[in-house]
């Protein structure tokens, strides 16, 4: 075993604290608790996991269009992860949770600002 394959078990975790803190730190702003906001991005995170569970995408597909239902698909954890957990690191997948995670820090800078405005 390489060294470079012991860093996989540490960046897993790692990206999935930061996709983490960045829903929670969008969540914040959004309400006064903080243990609110945690619940509110782990159920945030929930959704996007269940997104791409075969049961979920079977109940898309009976009343949506099959472009809809791979549109959900591809936006599930799921789909992203399974690949860097076997320790295939695909740039798409990288780019994935750096694109999500840059998401929701700009939602959290675009609440913040709404709110000292007011």
């Amino acid at each position: 075993m390489s060294s470079e394959d012991d860093l996989i078990p540490v960046f897993i975790p790692a990206l999935v604290a930061l996709l983490i803190q960045a829903e929670e730190l969008n969540g914040s702003p959004l309400t006064r608790n903080q243990v609110i906001a945690f619940i509110l991005a782990v159920v945030v995170c929930f959704i996007f996991l269940l997104a791409g569970y075969p049961v979920v995408l079977d109940w898309f597909s009976s009343w949506l269009p099959q472009a809809f239902v791979d549109a959900v698909a591809s936006l599930s954890f799921q789909r992203h992860f399974d690949s860097i957990s076997k320790g295939v690191i695909d740039v798409r997948d990288l780019l994935y949770f750096a694109m999500l995670i840059a998401l929701f820090l700009l939602a959290t800078a675009i609440t913040l600002d709404v709110r000292k405005a007011e």
